[in-house]
């Protein structure tokens, strides 16, 4: 019967080795390769000892390795995030070299979207003068060079700084980020670092190792009885010629050697079907030496079906032909350089008074923009508001350290208002993939409409289609996560909604007090009113 697999087992994990990148089905996956010697001694090692700390993996398999080579910088906690959990941020960084006076990339990082299209996005940059150390670019490539682009220096210029703006400017520097998903046995898109691929293909090899085993233990028994039916009768060919001969038909035939050799139906059928040349002299050593080879046979098989550690020392040897297989080819040596003391382009200042760069923009365009506008510092806290009641705090941890536009969240559209957070030593930031939590309870049909950073002190000010009230911050208690909040403004009759709310110091001049000023309020018909 012919049947399809319900798998087709592999030697070795593809997807690991090999690398994957793309998306479907809503799931995003960036998967680096590895070198394939350093994956199977890793595996080899986790199958004699699962408890292997995430610095001792690191040891025998320091980090990705592309074929293209290029070096992974500055990123030692980003692969032992993805060695463990399946996600991590690292910095690849591309390889030059300086061949007469001329700057040539030799490894391009896969940070891009291949050589071609990010050549084509430099000679733009350096035709609209962003890159001010070059004046052209020329793809001399092939099968026996390799990459080999040579980028022509500028008068005056140095090779130093050339390659430090192509670091800074183009994606030969950039971040790879790592997110490992799979599918396991149930079609379940999964997460899984490096420790749970290998022993989910440890798993897998298991269930081969006992599939296959059975098989073969199955084949072997019945050989087994074929043999034992054979040597049953090779030792009185006489009598079993003389029954075949005498009997009327085929099935009288097996009935009087089942019978006569006490033989089970099948074996009779097969000794019937037997040619002459089988039932020779040689053929009774032949008999015994296959019914003992076959014994042997079948009592490994079944010890290694019913021992763990018997197959998991068969793993081991398949893990090593693997290996040696690799080895032999000569092609599969480390590619890419680890390099976690190398600082990012972008990390490092241009002088030595100068600070480093490591600030993040918001887009005001976006309405991502702090209290003042400024760029964000190492060590602070941006605040937001969503009117569907989330709020987010984000340090911009995991950003690359460069002054480029970046979102708050990756859904903006119902953001109100964000700005720096004062005191974060009770705070713990979210990342950038996260919407934010629940930051209030609201009713049905029910909208924020206002978000600012109050302290004690502050004074409230809301203000509805036909009022306005002042309500002192010291005044209003606080309410956890998700809490329904505080009435702070009991709408008057014929009063329907609070349109606005801020929130300021509290006035005083010579110590006094000082009445806060009337608010003033702007209809979407363009008119103006001040209360008096």
């Amino acid at each position: 019967i012919n049947r399809e697999p319900q798998y087709l087992p592999s030697r070795f994990p593809v997807a690991p080795l090999a690398g994957s990148d793309g998306i479907a089905a809503g799931f995003s996956v960036t998967i680096p390769s590895h070198n394939p010697i350093e994956f199977l001694k890793l595996t080899r090692a986790l199958l004699a000892n699962p408890d292997l700390t995430t610095e001792e993996m690191m040891e025998i398999m320091p980090g990705p390795d592309w074929g293209v080579g290029a070096s992974v910088i500055n990123s030692k906690k980003a692969i032992a995030s993805y060695f463990d959990n399946g996600t991590g941020k690292l910095t690849a960084r591309s390889t030059f070299e300086n061949i007469d006076g001329d700057v040539v990339l030799k490894e391009i990082a896969p940070t891009g979207s291949g050589l071609r299209k990010t050549l084509g996005q430099i000679r733009d940059k350096i035709r609209a003068g962003e890159i001010t150390t070059l004046s052209g670019a020329e793809d001399h490539s092939d099968m026996d060079k390799g990459t080999h682009v040579v980028f022509t220096l500028r008068r005056g210029k140095k090779y130093e700084d050339a390659v430090a703006e192509l670091y800074s400017k183009t994606s030969l520097e950039d971040t790879y980020s790592v997110n490992m998903v799979f599918t396991d046995r149930d079609d379940i898109p999964r997460t899984w670092g490096i420790r749970e691929v290998i022993a989910q293909f440890l798993t897998l090899r298991d269930e081969v190792l006992v599939a296959r085993s059975t098989a073969a233990l199955n084949a072997a028994a019945t050989k087994l009885q074929r043999a034992e039916a054979v040597k049953a009768v090779v030792l009185d060919k006489d009598t079993a010629v003389r029954l075949i001969t005498e009997s009327a038909d085929r099935a009288a035939a097996d009935a009087a050697i089942s019978k006569t050799f006490s033989l089970d139906e099948e074996q009779a059928h097969y000794v019937t079907s037997l040619a002459l040349y089988r039932l020779t002299k040689a053929d009774v050593l032949d008999a015994q030496r296959e019914v003992d080879q076959l014994t042997a046979e079948i009592e490994r098989l079944r010890a290694l079906i019913d021992s763990a550690d018997l197959r998991a020392e068969e793993l081991d040897k398949e893990l090593e032909e693997s290996i040696n297989v690799f080895i032999r080819d000569g092609r599969y040596d480390r590619k890419t350089r680890i390099d976690h003391d190398a600082k990012p382009t972008s990390m490092v200042a241009s002088d030595e008074d100068e600070p480093r760069l490591s600030a993040w923009k918001l887009d005001k365009d976006l309405g991502l923009v702090t209290d003042t506008g400024d760029t964000i510092k190492d060590g602070e806290v941006v605040w937001a508001v969503f009117s569907d009641g989330r709020v987010k705090l984000f340090s911009g941890d995991g950003l690359p350290k460069r002054m480029n536009p970046t979102p708050i969240a990756p859904d903006v559209s119902d953001l109100i208002a964000c700005g720096t957070a004062l005191d974060t030593t009770a705070i713990r930031p979210q990342g950038k993939a996260a919407r934010g939590v629940a930051g209030m309870k609201l009713p049905e049909d029910t909208r924020v409409i206002a978000g600012f950073a109050a302290n004690p002190g502050d004074v409230l000010v809301t203000q509805s289609i036909d009022g306005w009230k002042a309500t002192a911050c010291d005044e209003v208690n606080t309410k956890g996560r998700g809490a329904g909040g505080v009435v702070v403004h009991k709408l008057r009759k014929g009063d329907t909604a609070v349109v606005s709310a801020t929130c300021s110091a509290k006035p005083t001049a010579g110590g006094k007090e000082i009445k806060p000023t009337a608010p003033s309020r702007a209809t979407h018909h363009g008119t103006i009113e001040l209360d008096q």
